[in-house]
C-alpha cells in the first residue's frame, strides 16, 4: 500500500504539504475503490469541477448551514482534485490533454467559487461597490500567484526526471497528441483546446528565450539549487489555498479568505520570487552561457 501510494504522487519534494497530510491520503483510499471501476482520471475531473461548482451555489446562498455544508463539497473538490492524477499515475494513462483538462477544471472551479464569495459578501456587507473591487484585485492576484507557483513546480519536476526546459518539453508532448487525433472524426473540443494551448505554450516559450540566457546547468544541479525553494512556493499553493478556504467556510467568514490571499499570498509571493531570483543568479554565475540556437 505505502509503494502504490507513493507511486501515486508527483515528486514528494514538490507536494503540498496538505496534500500528502490531509488530500491525497483521503484521494489514494477513494482511488483504491475505484481502481477496478471503469472510472477515467478524466471523468474524476470533471466530478471535482462540478463538486467546487456545487461548492460555489452553497456559499452564495449567504446562509449559515448551506455556506456550512458547501464545506463537505469544498473537501469533496480537493480530495478529486488530487484523485484524478493520482488515478492516472496509478493506472499509467494520463495524457497531456488530461493536465490540460485538469488545469482548465481548477480555474473554473476557482472562479465559480470566487462569483459564490462575491454573493456570499453580497448579502452579508454594507459596501457592496468596494466588496465587487475587492473580489475583482483578488482574483487577479490570486491568479498570478498560482501561475507562479506552478510553473516553478512545474519546471522542479520536470528537472527532476531529466528534462531542463519544463515549457518546451510541454510544447513537444501536446503537439504529438494534437498530430495523433488531428486527422480523426469528432473530438472538437479536445483538438481545439490542445491546438490553443499548443500557441500559448510556443509564444510563451519563446517569449522566455528572448529573455533569458541558455546556461549549462544540469537537472540535478537545478534540482540541488531549487529543492527549499519548491517547498516555499508550495506554502502558497492551490491545495494550500483550498486547505484554508475550507476551514474558513466551516466558520462563514469567507472574507477572512481574501485578505488571506491579498496580504499573505501577496508578501509571500514578492518575498518568494526575490528569493528565487537571487538563486538564479547565483547558479548564472557558476555557468557558462550556451551558444543560443539560431
Amino acid at each position: 500500500m505505502l509503494t502504490q501510494y507513493k507511486s501515486s504522487l508527483k515528486v514528494t519534494e514538490a507536494e503540498e504539504l496538505v496534500d500528502l497530510i490531509f488530500f491525497r491520503p483521503l484521494a489514494f483510499l477513494f482511488v483504491k475503490l475505484i481502481y477496478k471501476t471503469s472510472i477515467t482520471p478524466n471523468q474524476l475531473t470533471f466530478f471535482s469541477m462540478a463538486s467546487g461548482i456545487i461548492a460555489a451555489i452553497l456559499i452564495s446562498a449567504a446562509l449559515s448551514e448551506p455556506v456550512i455544508f458547501g464545506t463537505f463539497f469544498l473537501i469533496l473538490w480537493a480530495v478529486l482534485d488530487c484523485a484524478d492524477g493520482q488515478l492516472a499515475r496509478l493506472k499509467k494513462n494520463g495524457t497531456p490533454f488530461g493536465r490540460l483538462l485538469d488545469g482548465i477544471a481548477d480555474y473554473v472551479s476557482n472562479l465559480a467559487i470566487f462569483i459564490g464569495i462575491y454573493f456570499w459578501g453580497f448579502s452579508n456587507l454594507e459596501s457592496q461597490g468596494l466588496w465587487l473591487i475587492v473580489i475583482i484585485i483578488t482574483i487577479v492576484t490570486y491568479a498570478a500567484q498560482e501561475v507562479l507557483v506552478d510553473y516553478y513546480r512545474s519546471e522542479y519536476i520536470s528537472n527532476y526526471s531529466g528534462k531542463s526546459n519544463f515549457v518546451e518539453n510541454e510544447v513537444v508532448e501536446f503537439q504529438k497528441e494534437y498530430d495523433s487525433i488531428q486527422n480523426t472524426s469528432g473530438q472538437f473540443f479536445k483538438k481545439l483546446t490542445l491546438s490553443l494551448y499548443i500557441r500559448y505554450s510556443s509564444m510563451q516559450n519563446s517569449n522566455r528565450k528572448e529573455k533569458i540566457k541558455k546556461v549549462n546547468i544540469s537537472s540535478d544541479e537545478y534540482i540541488k539549487a531549487n529543492k527549499t525553494m519548491i517547498r516555499l512556493w508550495n506554502l502558497n499553493g492551490t491545495s494550500t489555498h483550498s486547505f484554508v478556504l475550507i476551514f474558513l467556510t466551516f466558520f462563514n467568514r469567507l472574507d477572512l479568505y481574501l485578505w488571506y490571499i491579498l496580504i499573505f499570498g501577496n508578501i509571500w509571493t514578492v518575498l518568494v520570487l526575490i528569493l528565487q531570483k537571487l538563486i538564479n543568479k547565483r547558479v548564472l554565475k557558476t555557468r557558462e552561457p550556451l551558444p543560443v540556437k539560431p
